[in-house]
């Protein structure tokens, strides 16, 4: 197993002391080498996240109770998905035992930038002890645009294989074989601050613990993130056509 760059709730204060200065980026994100991953890591790009909130409470709701606060780590690979860096997250202990518990990461921009046409790719390996994963965008204001997938065998998302999806942020209901989507009345696709990745699952003390060295036994691991701008074609005239002959 590799090294792996860890972040944990009692890390996460020195971390942030250790890298005042965010890294600031546009819609281009792109965390699929380990460099990448380092690189937003060590401007505290990578979060876990704290608070629950209306995209959350859509895809779980009235479980607020059941939402953990995860440990995080940045991998160069995991036995499960070899020689593919990625964020691995892990959650929960064994007073957790059977039941669904929930927890998520963010992605930090450090501006607001404009994801109209955009379209994102990511990829998750979810164990079966993971029942759904969710993905949303958050704007300055604190609204969601979110969607969800029931893992299992049928669907987009089965357990315990890689699954990777491309899918428009324009879309709705349905997009990428999302199973849900809620949208916040008033969300701005045009200033978006934050990414997040969400998941939940059982604790089992039968189950394997995670790859990841925090010995949780619920996980999930994030790899080939990046957003694919709309493509742009600028007018011309002839007389410019003509001067490339």
């Amino acid at each position: 197993m590799k090294r792996a760059t860890l972040l944990t709730p009692f890390l996460v204060m020195s971390l942030l002391f250790l890298s005042p200065v965010a890294v600031f980026s546009d819609g281009n994100i792109r965390l699929v080498d380990h460099s990448q991953l380092v690189d937003a890591w060590n401007a505290s790009q990578i979060r876990f996240v704290v608070d629950w909130n209306s995209a959350l409470q859509s895809h779980y709701p009235g479980m607020s109770g059941y939402f953990r606060i995860p440990n995080l780590a940045v991998m160069e690979e995991i036995p499960q998905v070899p020689d593919v860096p990625g964020v691995g997250m892990g959650w929960g202990d064994t007073y957790d035992g059977r039941e669904d518990i929930i927890a998520a990461w963010q992605y930090a921009f450090g501006e607001d930038p404009d994801l109209t046409g955009g379209k994102i790719h990511f990829c998750v390996f979810a164990p079966c002890q993971i029942s759904s994963i969710s993905f949303g965008i958050e704007d300055t204001t604190g609204k969601f645009k979110s969607w969800a997938w029931t893992v299992g065998e049928s669907g987009a998302v089965p357990c315990d294989a890689q699954a990777c999806l491309l899918f428009s942020l324009d879309g709705g209901v349905g997009e990428g074989g999302a199973t849900s989507f809620y949208e916040d009345s008033g969300f701005d696709i045009q200033t978006v601050l934050y990414l997040m990745f969400d998941a939940n699952g059982q604790w089992e003390d039968t189950l394997d613990s995670d790859p990841f060295g925090f010995h949780q036994r619920v996980w999930t691991y994030w790899t080939n993130i990046y957003i694919e701008e709309a493509t742009l074609i600028q007018p011309t005239t002839w007389g410019k056509i003509k001067s490339l002959f």
